[in-house]
């Protein structure tokens, strides 16, 4: 069977537009002048091969980015059908003991980061100026770190949760989310709605309330990959300083066992890679469309072979760790599906939920439609996920005089333009040059 995604099927559709087009060209003077039905029906025809060649154009971007890839994911998109999901696990998952003192270890933890913290995150909360949301607050700051021709450009949107505000005492888990390409950091907030999605956990009971953190790993429209190299060091930034910078400023937790992440697509991988590569910070992490190696676009800051450290599907299998891992599954989506096959097949040490959607293509109503199922998974195996996890609190303690870090800017703004297939120039990261990248368009992923 031809499946919409099949250039095959855009070849024929673009074959049928050009022969409407061209019957209405030379033969519409055959429907008369002046005959309002003979007047009908060549405007009927001009609108149907209009019509053709428009559905031809998005038949092919279809073939090209996979959005939607079998027939069945068309009826269920237009039908509004919830994806039928296919749950199974592999691996080894940890024990209730183990969990329990793993949960211990993490409040020890969290208890000294509180103590050791308290003075600071006082001043930086006061510089915040929070109020009271029954929906909780995005924020929007800048993480030192990482700079581009001379510029800081570490930004970072931050969630916090209703109860953030009301209980000034109590302490989060974190969720690191990345975006994809293109796209940026306000795709969680206004394409996704993370938030709103957590907030139902929560008010469901199937984990407790979290800060959701989501970094700009693509600054400039620059497919970075989140990896460290070309003398921009995204990897290092995105998994050691953006998480010391939200602990010691923010009312998170400390321990591995309270950081977890999720990602979409291009955000996909670079989930995945800084969980594994970085078992220290991470307990976890969920990949929905995502890959396992780097797919550099426009920009290789390598200029040759990979490192071998990023091909994860090697690194599972040699280097494992006690680490969860929820994968989506989709064998018709050309990007990741026979990737995440490949990587949970490897993955025999871990602790893996695979959730297969047979038929589902490689787009945002995919991703959107699991994010409950990610979410009830996050509590079921991360204890300071857990809706009935307790919060170690913050010792009282009187802020010092001494200097603290920079507020957030009001006038401070994340990346928009998510996910509307629009894009900057391209700039080398570090030399400024726009060589090679001017005009090139990025493969959509995300």
């Amino acid at each position: 069977m031809i499946e919409p995604d099949s250039m095959t099927f855009a070849v024929m559709i673009w074959i049928l537009g050009l022969l409407i087009t061209l019957f209405v060209a030379l033969r519409g003077h055959a429907f008369g002048t002046k005959s309002l039905k003979h007047i009908a029906m060549r405007l009927g025809g001009m609108l149907t091969s209009t019509f053709v060649l428009v559905l031809a154009a998005v038949v092919t971007l279809n073939a090209k980015y996979g959005w939607y890839s079998s027939w069945q994911d068309v009826q269920a998109a237009v039908t509004g059908t919830p994806p039928t999901i296919e749950q199974h696990t592999h691996g080894q998952a940890r024990t209730q003991e183990q969990k329990s003192e793993a949960a211990q270890q993490a409040q020890e933890s969290d208890a000294a980061a509180d103590s050791k913290y308290a003075a600071q995150r006082a001043r930086y909360e006061a510089g915040l100026h929070l109020k009271p949301s029954a929906t909780g607050q995005w924020i929007n700051i800048n993480v030192p770190g990482i700079r581009m021709q001379g510029n800081d450009i570490g930004r970072v949107m931050v969630w916090l949760p209703p109860s953030y505000t009301s209980d000034t005492k109590r302490t989060y888990p974190v969720i690191e989310a990345f975006h994809g390409i293109p796209g940026g950091t306000l795709d969680y907030q206004r394409v996704f709605h993370l938030d709103a999605s957590l907030r139902d956990a929560v008010s469901r009971g199937a984990m407790r309330d979290a800060i959701i953190i989501v970094p700009q790993e693509m600054p400039g429209g620059i497919d970075t990959e989140c990896v460290d190299g070309g003398g921009l060091n995204m990897e290092t930034w995105l998994t050691s300083m953006v998480p010391d910078y939200i602990t010691k400023n923010f009312r998170a937790q400390a321990s591995r066992e309270a950081w977890t992440t999720i990602g979409v697509s291009a955000g996909g991988w670079c989930s995945s890679m800084a969980t594994i590569l970085h078992p220290d910070r991470y307990a976890g992490g969920a990949s929905l469309g995502g890959y396992y190696s780097p797919q550099f676009d426009t920009w290789n800051p390598f200029k040759g072979k990979v490192p071998g450290r990023y091909d994860l599907i090697a690194q599972v299998k040699k280097n494992p760790h006690p680490q969860s891992l929820w994968v989506l599954v989709s064998g018709a989506d050309k990007l990741s599906g026979a990737s995440s096959e490949a990587f949970i097949k490897a993955a025999t040490a871990y602790d893996v939920t695979q959730v297969d959607l047979p038929h589902a293509g490689h787009r945002v109503g995919v991703w959107q439609s699991t994010f409950p199922d990610v979410f009830t998974w996050m509590g079921k195996t991360f204890p300071m996920f857990a809706a009935s996890a307790g919060s170690t609190s913050q010792q009282s303690a009187s802020p010092s005089p001494s200097s603290s870090p920079s507020a957030p800017s009001s006038q401070m703004q994340p990346s928009a333009s998510p996910l509307t297939g629009r894009h900057r120039a391209l700039t080398h990261p570090v030399t400024g040059s726009t060589n090679g990248l001017v005009g090139l368009t990025p493969r959509t992923r995300g």
